[in-house]
């Protein structure tokens, strides 16, 4: 009995070992035959996105925009076979995530102004479709959840409901931009602000179910996921950088003799593989970053698009053949390829740290400098105007940091030696004070964020060092319309009238891009004529017959300075009919002003909420016209 029974042990374990071998669960066999498996069952048309769906399943689609039909396929990559085939009509772009219930998403534009998303399920048939509420975000892997970026905060949208709420982290924080989100897990890369008067960003990485920063560090460098975390590549030279990433072992390693090579590596998201192109002819490499980093030749084709079967520990990839012109689908089990070691991978500190002192810089900025004593007065007199009109303004020495966002030299009061600093600044504000007078209630409010954050901010200067005289200037930040003007300009509310208008255009062009139409805009101005885009040719060549402020019998600009450019036309229109009582119905009369005002007035009727506005002194000039006619 004991001999027979160690016998019948030795049977079974050899059967264990035998199953193992065939389903490949043991070690790091896949169940593919060998390392490149070419795959015959799709016929690919087009350049496809890919997306694991499970298993040693992957999904592709591509677009074929002369029919406007999308094909979308899943397929078996173990067994090369079409599990499912469907065409959509419409170009729909196939978003690469993976969904825990099998299903897939697709996003197009609709009629060019809305973003809508369609779900397919497993079977390939219909599971429903969202809009959402801003386009470049995220769905969550359960397919519940669409998380994006609107102004500087983060929200979530629920995909059933279309409900959307701020996402609440731990670390306060605004945000430029949403980059790679995990294959797996709702953790979300963010690049977070440093400064709200810079375009400088940091990088997060944030688990989108807690709130929690996995990491928060005040540089951006090129990241990916990998199997078991993330790779990070930070460029210190032109032609150079280095190489972090998570390996088998929880450590973090730096690739130490990559060189330029680390550049050209494509991550392959999931994975702990990247390839490198070898252009057109093929020849691309594949490595594999471990203990070491380790590299292996790859032919048959330029590798286009690849995705990770975690489940299956295959590589998918779609490659071109330029000699036939075709695409190729391939499996690629790496446990079955000879990667040669091509450079050492040292034990660095991991990058997963959260710099806490990110958001206090963040909000003590924005808070603005402490000014001395004897602007404290007037410090009240802008908060007070601040509170009115839902506008920001800084002064003296907190204009310096706002300043830097323009590119451009511009002298703060502080700075400027003035006999009576306080007394410009006064004088600049009560100018500001009657100009926003001038504006409807609300106007300012609604360049805030949902937050209430940003808006218009103005910063009274002393001069801007330029290439031509300059009184003021508008420009942007991320957060903010700026509107930068001289203590001592003369017509102070002309002025700001005109930055303003920059600031109302950017506003409109930021929410559609053709807020004015270009050719409608152009068929006001007289036939054959272009913008000269250049001041001092402007200046010297205008006609003189089609000036406002030449004595022209044909008006068509107010003067020299509105044949620049579209946008300084348009301000040049608003400066005098806003701030102007002297010329305003004047000018206004003038048909071709009069067209090009009745734009305007539409675009900004299409862009901001005019309720309880009634009629706003720039539409005054229409009205009294359309009355008397």
């Amino acid at each position: 009995m004991k001999r027979s029974g160690n016998r019948l042990v030795l049977l079974t374990a050899a059967l264990v070992l035998m199953i193992w071998a065939l389903t490949g669960c043991g070690g790091q066999q896949t169940g593919l035959r060998q390392a490149v498996t070419e795959l015959s069952c799709v016929d690919i048309q087009g350049y496809p996105a890919m997306t694991g769906t499970g298993g040693y399943g992957a999904a592709l689609c591509w677009i074929d925009y002369e029919s406007d039909r999308t094909t979308v396929q899943i397929v078996d990559v173990k067994r090369d076979r079409l599990e499912a085939e469907r065409r959509l009509d419409g170009a729909w772009t196939m978003a690469e995530e993976t969904f825990q219930d099998g299903r897939l998403a697709f996003y197009k534009w609709d009629d060019s102004t809305q973003m809508v998303y369609r779900f397919l399920n497993a079977k390939l048939e219909d599971a429903g479709e969202f809009r959402p509420a801003e386009p470049g975000g995220v769905l969550s892997h359960d397919g519940a959840s669409y998380y994006y970026l609107s102004g500087t905060a983060l929200y979530r949208q629920d995909t059933a409901t279309g409900d959307t709420l701020l996402v609440k982290l731990e670390e306060n924080l605004r945000f430029a931009f949403a980059g790679e989100y995990h294959p797996t897990e709702n953790v979300l890369e963010l690049w977070c602000m440093l400064s709200p008067y810079s375009s400088e960003c940091g990088m997060a990485l944030v688990d989108l179910d807690s709130g929690k920063c996995l990491m928060l560090q005040d540089t951006v460098q090129g990241m990916s996921f990998t199997e078991y975390g993330i790779s990070l590549r930070s460029f210190k030279e032109e032609e150079s950088c280095d190489l972090r990433y998570a390996a088998e072992d929880g450590t973090y390693r730096l690739a130490t003799e990559l060189g330029d090579t680390a550049m050209e590596l494509e991550m392959i998201e999931g994975s702990q593989y990247a390839y490198r192109s070898g252009g057109d002819g093929g020849g691309q490499e594949l490595y594999r970053l471990g203990q070491t980093v380790g590299h292996c030749a790859m032919d048959g084709g330029m590798e286009l698009n690849s995705c990770w079967l975690p489940e299956a520990q295959v590589l998918v990839n779609v490659l071109y053949r330029q000699g036939s012109g075709s695409y190729v689908l391939t499996a690629v089990d790496p446990a079955q390829l000879t990667f040669e070691t091509c450079s050492a991978a040292e034990e660095t500190p991991s990058p997963m740290t959260v710099d806490q002192s990110i958001p206090q810089v963040y909000w003590g900025e924005l808070a603005g400098g402490e000014l001395p004593d004897n602007m404290q007065e007037l410090r009240h007199y802008a908060d007070r105007l601040e509170e009115k009109y839902s506008v920001s303004i800084r002064l003296s020495s907190q204009c310096a940091q706002p300043c830097q966002a323009s590119g451009e030299e511009i002298v703060t009061t502080d700075q400027a030696g003035l006999d009576d600093e306080v007394g410009a600044i006064y004088q600049a504000l009560e100018a500001l004070d009657r100009t926003l007078a001038l504006y409807p209630d609300g106007f300012f409010a609604q360049f805030r964020t949902e937050l209430g954050e940003g808006g218009v901010q103005f910063l009274p200067v002393a001069d801007f060092h330029m290439d031509y005289s300059v009184i003021g200037l508008s420009f942007e930040s991320p957060l903010w319309h700026y509107v930068a003007y001289t203590v001592n300009a003369g017509a102070p509310e002309e002025l700001l009238c005109h930055e303003i208008w920059h600031a109302t255009e950017d506003r409109l062009t930021s929410l559609q891009w053709d807020a004015i139409d270009s050719e409608a805009w152009a068929a006001c101005n007289p036939k054959g004529f272009t913008y000269y885009e250049d001041y001092d040719t402007a200046m010297s060549e205008a006609d003189g017959d089609w000036l406002f402020f030449g004595g022209g019998q044909d008006v068509h600009f107010v003067d020299n300075y509105s044949t620049m450019n579209a946008r300084e036309d348009r301000a040049r229109i608003m400066e005098y009919i806003m701030g102007s009582d002297d010329f305003a119905d004047e000018l206004a009369a003038q048909p071709a002003i009069r067209q090009k005002l009745t734009l305007m007035v539409e675009a900004v009727r299409s862009g901001f909420d005019t309720t309880g506005w009634g009629t706003p002194r720039w539409e005054r000039p229409l009205t009294q016209l359309d009355n008397a006619a």
